[in-house]
This record gives structure tokens, C-alpha cells and sequence, in this order.
């Protein structure tokens, strides 16, 4: 079944991806503020684009 929006579907590894995308954003110079795509907020520089 096909859903469209925000229905998360975690595969086994999903805190190994969350975590690389932190310590990725948390090292860029402004991916960590989460401002740099407006009007988008990315809380930490992290989005999950998956939803």
C-alpha cells in the first residue's frame, strides 16, 4: 500500500542514520542552524525526508 505523508517506517538501522545525519549537520558550518532552506526549519540541520 502506497501512502503519500507522514506515516514513519524505520528500517533496522534507523539510529545509525539518525546519528550520522547529526554528527553531519552538527559539523557544518550552517546545516546545524537549521535555517539555511527558508521558510523550512530543520531542527538541528536533521529533517526526515522520508515523511
Amino acid at each position: 500500500i502506497f501512502q503519500t505523508c507522514c506515516v514513519e517506517s524505520k528500517s533496522p538501522d534507523d539510529n545509525l542514520f539518525k546519528y550520522l545525519a547529526h554528527i553531519y549537520a552538527d559539523n557544518h558550518p550552517v546545516m546545524h542552524k537549521g535555517e539555511g532552506c527558508p521558510p523550512d526549519r530543520f531542527p538541528g540541520g536533521v529533517t526526515n525526508g522520508a515523511f
